[in-house]
């Protein structure tokens, strides 16, 4: 017996558990009324995302007298929460994150934040002192030591002395590695002039070796450190998206207000966000779900075998039986996470649930077509929604091929791609496509890379190029 929520919620659970195929049987059942339906939104993006949650946090605690302290986000990967922290922080909600850092406060978003720093200030002591051995380069505390003393007594940055370790006897032992790092600053320094600061974070990463030693480790922790600095890049883009102020600057000037208000004191009233896996034993009256769509949740890892997808699945069952009263779920059109874009479509586990336990809002549920209208990604050939539920818009096309038309810019071309088709990227390289779907009148490609996994893009703007 379940003590905690109500009867529409744990017929959700029971249904989504009991496709797993290797648990014994167990149902949970409840005394409480059956309570309202599980609510599906599907947005935009993740920034829409993020507002639609903090919009409904604030009807409800203005509506029905609510704590913020009765809410909780509950997400599959950490990296998710720089979205959701950022619109909260615009909306004025306090919040609190369990399990985990807070976005900008996690230790490789801080150092890339301070490779920024250096870049647009080299006279920046602190921010040269917290990365010039980030990743290590065989630059010691004594040497930094040495080097500061030297900027005291002439009056000038740690940069300056870096960058002339060559003439300067204190610091001949490591003068190559100093200068190194010096002409690497100033290689970024130079391209952060004409490039995006999306594509400065992207350079940084890649050519100062943090990526490397990070894919070296190759731990669980170092892959989700990994995520949180591609995620640094998504947001990054949305930056360059939305603000009127370009440039390396600005950007700096509008995390460090990010910043600031993070760092402040916060009330005891809070809203929680936190990861599937932190919220264990936890339990709260208003759950919100983000990110429920493939690819996010069940991951594309998991996808992999069929322990992992039933793992996912209890995962799934744990955040639904978290909330008391009230669920949410919600998905994007197009998710812009790890520093690239994705189309994905609502989570596989939506379709465990009966139609008449959920409830759609928002504006785009006039266009997802068929009775219960969840979704314009809709799941087909047994791993989700069907076409007997009329659920659709967004199908899966065995092969589609127009025989003697050459490749070319735009629609016509993208209908030359079918599955099983090898391509090259721009940006991520080798791929086989393994799918090719409608979504709005749109060709969708779902692509396997060899070294940056499944990717859903635009064939329109895909620009690739066919081996």
């Amino acid at each position: 017996q379940n003590y905690r929520s109500t009867g529409t919620i744990l017929d959700a659970a029971n249904n989504v558990i009991k496709q797993n195929h290797g648990r014994k049987s167990k149902k949970l059942w409840t005394r409480n009324e059956k309570g309202e339906r599980i609510r599906y939104y599907e947005a935009g993006d993740e920034r829409e995302e993020a507002d639609f949650i903090t919009r409904e946090i604030e009807r409800l605690v203005r509506e029905e007298g609510r704590e913020y302290s009765d809410f909780a986000l509950l997400y599959r990967v950490n990296a998710q929460s720089r979205a959701l922290e950022e619109a909260f922080m615009r909306a004025g909600i306090p919040y609190r994150v369990f399990g985990g850092l807070r976005f900008y406060d996690r230790k490789e978003i801080k150092d890339i934040i301070a490779y920024l720093r250096l870049i647009q200030n080299p006279s920046d002591d602190i921010a040269l002192k917290r990365i010039i051995n980030v990743p290590r380069r065989g630059i010691g505390n004594t040497t930094l030591g040495t080097a500061e003393e030297l900027a005291v007594e002439r009056g000038c940055s740690i940069f300056e002395i870096v960058s002339s370790a060559s003439e300067i006897p204190e610091l001949k032992r490591a003068a190559d590695r100093l200068t190194g790092f010096a002409d690497m600053i100033r290689d970024f320094r130079k391209m952060s002039e004409s490039a995006g600061v999306s594509e400065l974070i992207d350079a940084v990463i890649n050519k100062s070796g943090i990526l490397d030693e990070l894919q070296a480790e190759d731990t669980e922790e170092s892959k989700n450190r990994i995520e949180n600095i591609r995620e640094l890049i998504s947001g990054a883009m949305d930056f360059e998206t939305r603000s009127e102020e370009k440039g390396l600057e600005a950007y700096l000037a509008n995390v460090s207000l990010v910043m600031d208000i993070d760092s402040m004191e916060t009330e005891q009233d809070y809203t929680a966000l936190m990861t599937l896996h932190s919220a264990k034993g936890l339990e709260f009256p208003v759950v919100f779900i983000p990110g429920f769509e493939e690819g996010v949740f069940p991951g594309l890892r998991s996808m992999e075998s069929e322990a992992a997808l039933e793992e996912e699945r209890r995962l799934c069952y744990v955040g639904i039986t978290r909330a008391m009263e009230r669920l949410y779920f919600t998905s994007t059109h197009a998710r812009t996470l790890f520093g690239s874009t994705s189309y994905n479509r609502c989570s596989r586990f939506m379709e465990d649930i009966p139609d008449e336990l959920i409830e759609i809002c928002g504006d785009r549920k006039s266009g997802a077509g068929g009775s219960a209208g969840r979704s314009s990604y809709a799941w087909h050939g047994g791993h989700g929604f069907g076409e007997g539920r009329g659920i659709g818009g967004f199908k899966p096309v065995p092969g589609i091929g127009v025989p003697g038309q050459s490749a070319g810019k735009g629609k016509a071309a993208a209908a030359e791609y079918k599955a099983g088709d090898r391509v090259v990227h721009k940006k991520f390289g080798i791929g086989t496509i393994t799918g090719v779907m409608i979504d709005k009148g749109d060709q969708v490609l779902e692509i396997q890379f060899k070294n940056h996994g499944m990717k859903r893009l635009l064939a329109e703007f895909a620009n690739l190029v066919r081996l």
